[in-house]
């Protein structure tokens, strides 16, 4: 009896030698650890947050809007350390339109940002609200309303500037066309541009694609003012033809409903384009 109380110890003590002891580790720079039952798991996928963000990343405070129907009425900061804040914004604030898209966001640890806090006559203001509980509303003045304004006052005419070409190679005739408004030649003062670029098969000399079939030009849009820029790829709806003249020149009738992306908001709308004009060979 004593000699197997003797050998269920020996077997208890080695079994003690052999455990592992858990290791937990504090800082690994290309992943997070996590002990699970005495294994670590490594998770290399974690995405290291930044600037701009919905929510700010230093935990120590949050900013709490207070909008009633579609006006900005008042801010409260919510701290970790120390009272709260509450800031009256409806008595003070020089907007006289309502809230807007886009949504506001933390700009950096000491900055909550509300693009559009409300209209005035010549565009609208973004509101700043700084950690320390202060405030600033910026003025963003509409480029299109500045410019209508300059043209009116100067008696400057607004200036078209227009590049339609294409190229061919072995396989595809390539469409590029570029578009921009200056108020005049002299300040290059630019008002809108917009730009797009598709193909098709080489050989042929007309052309006319509707519906799902647009997919296969590869149709690609885009437009830009100071406020904004966006994009889009692949019309939803539509067609494009085209037909080649006696002059060696295109012929292009586009009238397509395409996706456009806001690339500083996100936003999206659908624009319909309509556009008929010719393209020169390069």
């Amino acid at each position: 009896m004593k000699s197997n109380l003797v050998l269920l110890v020996i077997i208890f003590l080695c079994a003690c030698k052999n455990e592992e002891e858990p290791i937990v580790i504090a800082d690994i720079d290309k992943g997070v650890g996590i002990i699970i039952s005495d294994s670590l798991i490594l998770n290399n996928d974690v995405e290291k947050e930044t600037y701009p963000a919905a929510y700010c990343l230093d935990s120590s405070w949050r900013v709490f809007s207070d909008i009633q129907e579609g006006f900005f009425m008042s801010y409260t900061i919510n701290y970790t350390s120390k009272k709260d804040t509450t800031v009256n914004i409806d008595s003070i604030s020089p907007a006289i339109g309502g809230v807007d898209h886009p949504e506001p966001y933390y700009q950096d640890s000491l900055t909550y940002v509300v693009p559009n806090a409300g209209g005035c006559n010549r565009g609208y203001y973004t509101l700043y609200i700084y950690k320390d509980g202060s405030y600033q509303f910026v003025e963003q003045i509409s480029v299109i309303n500045s410019l209508k304004k300059e043209i009116s006052e100067s008696g400057d005419k607004q200036i078209d500037s227009t590049f339609n070409s294409y190229w061919e190679s072995i396989y595809h005739t390539v469409f590029n066309s570029s578009n921009q408004v200056y108020l005049a030649k002299n300040t290059r003062s630019i008002k809108f541009s917009n730009a797009y670029s598709f193909y098709i098969d080489s050989k042929i000399d007309s052309f006319q694609v509707e519906g799902r079939e647009l997919d296969k030009l590869k149709f690609v849009y885009s437009e830009y003012t100071g406020l904004y820029w966006r994009e889009g790829k692949q019309p939803e709806k539509g067609s494009i033809k085209g037909i080649l003249l006696s002059d060696k020149t295109w012929l292009l009738t586009i009238d397509v409903f395409i996706e456009l992306q806001n690339k500083i908001n996100n936003e999206k709308l659908i624009r319909n384009l309509k556009i008929s004009s010719k393209f020169i060979k390069k």
